[in-house]
């Protein structure tokens, strides 16, 4: 028993935490609305920030595709349709902005 709550510990202490700065927040997405992340560029259509996501948890069970799962994860709770990385892309803690594009037309 002692092992198994060393174990979960040790898996809890090594996953991406996400910790939240909201602006606005709307109605979440769906859970399958495609999450864009964008790297070295902003998008050049009309946005609206929604807030900043920070993803941290640096250790053996942390990946870069685990940190830009929970960004994807928390940028559907907030509304948003993509989130822009302020942090260099696979560094923790990872921070991105949550954005929501204003012109439906403009969306990728």
């Amino acid at each position: 028993m002692k092992r198994v709550l060393i174990l979960v510990v040790a898996l809890t202490a090594c996953s991406p935490r996400p910790g939240s700065t909201i602006f606005d927040q709307l109605p979440p997405q769906a859970p399958n609305h495609p999450i864009r992340i964008y790297q070295d560029t902003r998008p050049e259509c009309p946005v609206e920030e929604l807030g900043e996501v920070n993803v941290g948890g640096q250790g053996v069970f942390s990946s870069t595709e685990a940190a830009l799962a929970v960004l994807r994860a928390k940028s559907r709770e907030l509304g948003g349709d993509a989130a822009v990385l302020v942090t260099e892309f696979g560094r923790f803690p990872m921070s991105g902005v949550v954005i929501r594009f204003t012109n439906p037309q403009c969306q990728y």
